[in-house]
């Protein structure tokens, strides 16, 4: 089914998987509605009025891998380093952007910025290539901060590696959060389909790395 459970060499190297509890070390933040976890696999619902959901740890420098697969019109994303006492998490840490780019600009009649198709750094940096897998396969992730840089790959493609710190965005990099929650966020489509979920993740898996060399 394609779950993975972590070996003992896997624990040893120090990785965690963040589902092995289901949803304990985590918190959906609002109503706390609209997700759930089947079999190790974390499902966003349509119907609910949490936007996201954010782990009880606080993250700095760490390797971060997962799978998702989304239906049409999914909007979600992975928060990183984002504050607990501030605003929209994708600008008080970042984000990785998850999107339905095949269908996303023909059914809403809008244009996307290179920086909201899959992978992106939302806001930020566009990635290097569209690899989004067709909706309804799973899609495999890897995500790398480490101080000021950041690497994020996209089924073996290498969409970007990084210093957060030289890109010229509003509010930049250097006075956003240097530590915080990771968060899987919530945007249900407008419309209904058959399936009651939008989107499933599994195999979410953290290790925490050394910290950069001071620069």
């Amino acid at each position: 089914d394609g779950r993975r459970s972590l070996t003992s060499h896997g624990t040893a190297a120090g990785w965690t998987d963040l589902l092995a509890d289901g949803l304990d070390g985590w918190t959906a933040a609002g109503n706390g509605q609209g997700f759930r976890v089947t079999d190790g696999v974390l499902e966003l619902l349509h119907e609910g009025g949490s936007p996201h959901l954010l782990t009880d740890a606080d993250h700095e420098d760490f390797h971060l891998v997962l799978d998702f697969q989304i239906q049409d019109m999914a909007n979600s994303g992975i928060f990183l380093r984002a504050d607990r006492t501030k605003g929209n998490p994708a600008f008080s840490g970042r984000e990785v952007q998850i999107l339905d780019d095949h269908n996303w600009e023909r059914v809403t009649k809008s244009t996307l910025k290179d920086w909201q198709f899959t992978g992106s750094l939302y806001g930020a940096v566009a990635p290097s290539r569209r690899v989004l897998r067709p909706n309804g396969a799973w899609n495999h992730m890897e995500i790398v901060c480490r101080g000021t840089r950041q690497i994020t790959t996209l089924n073996g493609v290498v969409l970007y590696d990084i210093d957060t710190h030289a890109l010229d965005v509003k509010p930049p990099f250097a006075e956003r959060a240097a530590t915080g929650f990771i968060g899987i966020q919530r945007h249900a489509p407008a419309a209904k389909t058959d399936d009651e979920v939008y989107a499933r993740f599994r195999n979410v898996l953290i290790r925490r790395l050394p910290a950069a060399p001071a620069r």
